[in-house]
């Protein structure tokens, strides 16, 4: 007889938060200045069955104001047998690459919302958890990444972190 045990993988980050803070440095009208992650694999050797994704993003002094929140989406991603097809759009004339880089955001989109964190007092952090396979209807995707879009009228600061965690079954 064998058991079955769900196992965590490494805590990873998925930003340079100095890439992180100049991309959502601050709210903007439609279309939205955002940043996008790198594309987590899930194809090439973990073939995980979720991943636990945690986001924590400081704000520094300012006014609150627009939607006093900002805004994680969820970008699916099909591996082919020869390259990567993305599940989702910003909305606007720019796909996701698939790499760290700032993003130009419309509302509406086709990625998938995982997280509103919302931001309501200056000097305090927009956080959210949550699991991909649960965004994506049960079932982990190839690969995906992140987009997050801050519309809470304040700066974010260097110390963000938005990491996750693979998360697997080992039999015994």
């Amino acid at each position: 007889m064998t058991t079955d045990n769900i196992a965590y993988g490494s805590y990873n980050s998925i930003c340079t938060s100095a890439t992180l803070v100049t991309n959502t440095v601050a709210d903007s009208s439609d279309a939205f200045t955002a940043w996008q992650s790198a594309r987590v694999d899930n194809i090439a050797s973990v073939k995980a069955i979720d991943y636990e994704v945690v986001v924590q993003i400081p704000v520094t002094t300012g006014t609150v104001a627009n939607d006093k929140a900002m805004y994680v989406y969820l970008v699916p991603w099909m591996y082919d047998g020869s390259g990567w097809v993305c599940g989702g759009n910003f909305g606007t004339a720019t796909e996701p690459t698939g790499s760290e880089a700032a993003a130009s955001i419309s509302e509406p989109n086709s990625m998938k919302l995982a997280a509103v964190m919302p931001i309501v007092v200056q000097s305090s952090n927009a956080e959210a958890f949550f699991s991909v396979a649960a965004v994506c209807g049960g079932i982990c995707p190839d690969g995906w990444s992140l987009a997050i879009r801050n519309n809470c009228g304040i700066n974010s600061v260097a110390t963000a972190k938005v990491a996750y965690r693979a998360i697997t079954y080992t039999n015994a």
